[in-house]
C-alpha cells in the first residue's frame, strides 16, 4: 500500500525531484502572506530552465503540478529536476518554500538511532522529521 507523502524540502525554496518520463510532478509553493505573485521555476542538473509557470494565490499553500513538457511543450526526459519559487510581496522579490509530493515506497530506521527515513522515488529518503503531511 502505497501513500503519497508532501515532503519541507531540506533547502529553503528549492526541492530536487527525480522526475520519471510521462509522469506528472505535483506539490505547493508556501506562499507569504500578502505575496501579490509568485513564479513557479524548474530546471534540469546543468541549472537550464525548463520550464516557468505562475502561481496562483495571496498567501497560505498554492498547489502546482506540472506535466513534464518544457516551455515549448516538447517533453522532457526522466532526471533529477530542481523546483524553486519566488513570490512578490509588496513590490519586493523574496524566495518561497516549496513541498513537493512523493509516493512511498519503504520505510528505513537508521542504526544506532539515527531515525526513521521514508523511501520515495520521486524525493529519495526522506526524514520523517521533514514530512508535512501523509494521505
Amino acid at each position: 500500500d502505497h501513500r503519497d507523502l508532501h515532503s519541507f524540502p531540506t533547502r529553503r525554496s528549492s526541492d530536487l525531484a527525480n522526475y520519471t518520463a510521462g509522469s506528472t510532478l505535483s506539490g505547493a509553493v508556501q506562499l507569504p502572506t500578502g505575496a501579490s505573485s509568485a513564479v513557479l521555476t524548474i530546471t534540469d542538473q546543468n541549472g537550464n530552465i525548463v520550464e516557468q509557470t505562475a502561481v496562483a494565490g495571496s498567501g497560505g499553500y498554492a498547489p502546482f503540478s506540472w506535466n513534464g513538457t518544457n516551455a515549448n511543450g516538447a517533453s522532457v526526459p526522466s532526471g533529477t529536476y530542481n523546483v524553486t519559487a519566488t513570490s512578490t510581496v509588496g513590490g519586493q522579490s523574496q524566495s518561497a518554500t516549496t513541498l513537493l509530493v512523493g509516493s512511498v515506497s519503504s520505510v528505513s530506521l537508521a542504526a544506532n538511532g539515527g531515525g526513521v527515513a521514508l523511501n520515495t522515488p520521486q524525493l529519495g529518503a526522506v526524514a520523517l522529521s521533514s514530512v508535512q503531511q501523509i494521505d
